[in-house]
């Protein structure tokens, strides 16, 4: 006979509450509801049955739980543990500049750093006169990896230019202008370890009175 799957429910513990709800009023008259005593009583020690192994499944199931955590918990320790003792052979190795410390431990070496490269080309560079008479310059660039930017300006009459100031910001406030001073040539040099690579110099022309500046980039 095939089982009623639009009545009996489709989970495990649904199929046995359903069961086990029904059994008190199935035992009182079978006969009433189409069974025999032996049908009810069969089906009562499956249900007990079918109970026993559940309960002991969900037992199972909360020991497997204790133990995940029990475990977890253990190898954390160990971790956290271990891996400071691998912190202290590291530093051992180190001290004593011995690489056959990590030999002798099992432990890889540090691995020699890969060249960086050199930095992008600062960018759209801007510049804007303050009114207390110093000049923001702006620009667009990255300091990734430990790259910065050096502000280099010239000012007429110099045949070199001077190192204002090596900052990680991309914006600088050039506030040593020279009384009087109508024209400044700057670039700007994006640098990391050994690698550089600059902006072409740009003249700043400034307006009457200092009111204004202008930019173009050198010939």
């Amino acid at each position: 006979m095939l089982a009623d799957v639009t009545t009996v429910p489709k989970t495990f513990l649904g199929r046995l509450e359903f069961f086990e709800r029904r059994l008190p009023a199935w035992s009182a008259d079978p006969a009433a509801i189409g069974l025999t005593a032996g049908e009810v009583a069969q089906l009562a020690a499956r249900v007990s049955t079918a109970r026993q192994r559940y309960v002991e499944l969900e037992a199972i199931r909360s020991a497997a739980e204790a133990a995940t955590l029990a475990h977890k918990l253990a190898n954390d320790a160990m971790y956290e543990f271990g891996s400071d003792l691998v912190q202290t052979i590291r530093a051992f190795a180190d001290r004593s500049d011995n690489m056959g410390v990590y030999a002798a431990a099992l432990i890889p070496p540090p691995k020699d750093p890969s060249p960086s490269g050199p930095p992008p080309q600062p960018t759209d560079v801007r510049f804007e006169l303050l009114p207390s008479g110093g000049l923001r310059l702006r620009w667009k660039g990255s300091v990734a990896r430990r790259a910065y930017f050096c502000i280099y300006r010239r000012i007429p009459g110099q045949r070199d230019f001077t190192l204002l100031d090596s900052i990680t910001s991309k914006n600088y406030v050039d506030t040593t202008i020279p009384p009087g001073t109508t024209e400044l040539t700057y670039s700007i040099q994006a640098r990391r370890d050994q690698h550089s690579v600059g902006t072409p110099p740009m003249i700043v022309t400034f307006g009457r009175g200092g009111t204004t500046a202008a930019a173009r980039r050198a010939a």
